[in-house]
């Protein structure tokens, strides 16, 4: 006798239960990993819009970010133009190069990798009755608006 072995039903939906087993699991593990990757991208955009804003002051040798202080404001090309190269800007008769290199939305706001709008605030004060470099202190403030969104745990 002559029988072709087939699968039977059984043997069929338990191969496409654990199938989709797998594929769920797997579909946790990456977006898990998408998400930590946007968190390690705002991270380092932070990071280099400080050093940005740190570069610039160090540039000119002047006051050069009295002109620039910002009181918890949207990040746009507008009032951070400073260290996205603003056109050809000079300090001190040299060109300001690009200190920051990062990409602004068609509204003109540079943006997290949620979409959101990082804000920015650069306070510039004197410490004593003379303005010098030396008294000069600069605090610069830059969150994450999507920060309260994420675990505990992710937040270190």
């Amino acid at each position: 006798m002559n029988r072709k072995r087939a699968f039977t039903l059984l043997e069929l939906l338990t191969v496409i239960a654990m199938l989709t087993v797998l594929t769920g699991a797997l579909s946790s593990a990456v977006s898990s990993a998408r998400k930590r990757a946007k968190i390690i991208r705002a991270d380092a955009e932070v990071h280099e819009m400080a050093n940005a804003i740190l570069a610039y002051e160090n540039l000119a040798d002047e006051k050069s970010l009295s002109g620039h202080a910002l009181s918890d404001q949207e990040a746009s090309e507008s009032n951070l133009g400073f260290i996205l190269g603003n056109g050809g800007k000079t300090v001190g008769g040299e060109k300001i190069p690009v200190l920051f290199n990062g990409a602004v939305s068609s509204d003109g706001k540079l943006r997290d990798p949620w979409g959101t709008p990082y804000h920015v605030s650069i306070e510039v004060t004197a410490e004593s009755a003379e303005e010098d470099e030396v008294a000069r202190s600069m605090q610069t403030v830059l969150y994450l608006p999507n920060f309260y969104r994420l675990d505990e745990s992710e937040r270190q």
